[in-house]
This record gives structure tokens, sequence and C-alpha cells, in this order.
């Protein structure tokens, strides 16, 4: 069974777990591991290609981050609101990402 929990408390942890990091750390290490975890599983499927569907806000930010690390896949990055996260979009696009 997967477990969830509230906004409120995700909110709580992040912001305990930012106050002893520099700033962009905690995002840092969200994208990397989600980017394990997107790779391992394109390879376990034969992938070759990835479509991230992004938007403004932090989760917007860890998915842009881990797409500028997917080396070795074709990635598209599809934002689902009017504006993305700037500091991963920006470093999705550097990294060579497609970004509609």
């Amino acid at each position: 069974m997967i477990e969830g929990y509230d906004v409120a408390t995700v909110r709580v942890v992040e912001d305990r777990v930012r106050a002893g990091l520099p700033p962009g750390a905690l995002m840092q290490r969200a994208a990397r591991a989600l980017a394990q975890v997107v790779r391992d599983r394109a390879q376990e499927l034969g992938a070759r290609s990835v479509v991230v569907l992004a938007g403004p806000g932090d989760n917007g930010g860890d998915a842009l981050w881990a797409a500028s690390l997917l080396d070795g896949l074709q990635v598209t990055v599809v934002g689902v609101a009017a504006r993305l996260h700037a500091d991963g979009a920006t470093a999705a696009r550097e990294a060579g990402v497609e970004v509609v």
C-alpha cells in the first residue's frame, strides 16, 4: 500500500529540512532521486523518450530539474500552466531539453 500525507504535514516537514540546507538543496535532492527513478523505469521498459508535465510550483521545479538530468533519454517538457518554475525551466533548456 502507498501511504500519502496531507499538504500541511508535508510543508511542515519540508520547512524543517530546508531550514538546515542551502537554498535549493532540497529541490536538487528531489530532482536527483526522481531522475534516477525515471532512468531505472525507462530502462526496465526499454523506453528512449520521456514526457515531463510541469507547472510553476516546487513540484514542477523538481520535475524540470529532473528533466535536465536525464542524459541518454529524449526528454520533452510540456507546461501545464501559463508559466513554469523559472529556475527549473532554465536548467531544462540549458540541458537541451525541449520545453513546450
